[in-house]
């Protein structure tokens, strides 16, 4: 119990952030804030561009018109969370948890008519 987290002690690198006793069902837990993150985020989620071409270009190559895009998903996240996790994920512990990296997804395209 030496050099743990209290009050009196409030050390975040303590050696024992958090005591906990082995007989769950007691109540005798020691809670610590120890493992609180920070969960604050900015998101660039979604976006779309998308550019038509001038029809007199488009004309000259026998098209009526031509449009270009992109659209991306999950782009860019501003935060202070663990590398990699997303901050609006639901949190779990132990041998069950639900984690999965946040998948970034981007489209290029275009679309011609004759």
């Amino acid at each position: 119990m030496d050099n743990r987290w209290t009050e009196e002690n409030p050390d975040p690198r303590a050696a024992y952030p958090k005591l906990t006793s082995l007989n769950m069902g007691s109540g005798a837990i020691l809670t610590s804030t120890y493992w609180n993150r920070d969960a604050s985020f900015l998101r660039i989620k979604s976006i779309q561009l998308g550019y038509t071409l001038p029809t007199t270009f488009v004309e000259k190559a026998k098209f009526s018109k031509v449009r270009l895009y992109f659209s991306g998903q999950n782009l860019f996240s501003w935060n202070h969370f663990y590398k990699g996790w997303d901050p609006e994920m639901g949190m779990s512990t132990g041998d069950n948890s639900q984690f999965y990296p946040l998948t970034s997804v981007y489209t290029f395209g275009i679309n011609a008519s004759f």
